[in-house]
């Protein structure tokens, strides 16, 4: 990955956006040329333009990527797509899903979610610990509690320990999310959704 820069999070260089987009490096250096035709925004460092990753994965979560057509033979007979639910019935689930980042989890969604839930304060905090330690172990292979065997609330390793904090409670707030709205999503939907910056450099 890129460089991380105080003001503007993780920052990708052309390659970089060029293999996660699909867009060619000619392409990126148009948009260089002229940025008020370019799909997303980019940050000039003297002679250097990066991309903040953010802005990357919010583009790809509503665009999708470039290049991506499936052509198959007449002859040949294909198997069947991974995920297609993304490509019909869940794609608007999946644009809600990708809604629900570092930045806004811990404030917008973590309040809303818990008012519509119909649990009252203390047992929407009991599950969204719970389902932090879950999907924590479920993408580290860490125990959360064993880590730190003397927390109570998770929501207090925000400042203790970002870096395990956010994607955690964020993976942890899009469960509670499908289980107030009932989506049908797996956590695998929930893990690979892009979740923005790992700490956030601002909260909504």
């Amino acid at each position: 990955m890129g460089q991380y820069h105080p003001k503007f999070g993780e920052l990708l260089s052309s390659r970089e956006v060029s293999d996660m987009t699909g867009y060619t490096m000619n392409q990126l250096r148009y948009f260089r040329q002229d940025h008020t035709k370019a799909p997303f925004p980019m940050v000039k460092k003297g002679n250097t333009t990066l991309y903040r990753l953010t802005d990357i994965e919010k583009y790809i979560a509503e665009y999708g990527t470039e290049g991506e057509e499936y052509l198959v033979p007449d002859d040949f007979e294909p198997t069947p797509l991974i995920n297609t639910g993304y490509e019909t019935g869940k794609r608007k689930t999946y644009a809600e899903l990708a809604k629900i980042t570092t930045r806004n989890s811990w404030s917008k969604w973590q309040e809303q979610l818990t008012l519509n839930s119909g649990l009252d304060a203390n047992e929407s905090h009991q599950f969204l610990d719970e389902e932090q330690v879950r999907f924590h172990e479920l993408t580290t292979g860490e125990d959360l509690r064993k880590i730190f065997p003397d927390v109570i609330e998770f929501n207090m390793m925000r400042k203790r320990d970002p870096h395990r904090f956010w994607p955690s409670r964020t993976y942890a707030i899009r469960s509670l999310a499908r289980k107030v709205y009932e989506w049908d999503i797996t956590d695998e939907d929930i893990i690979n959704t892009p979740i923005g910056e790992v700490p956030p450099t601002k909260i909504d």
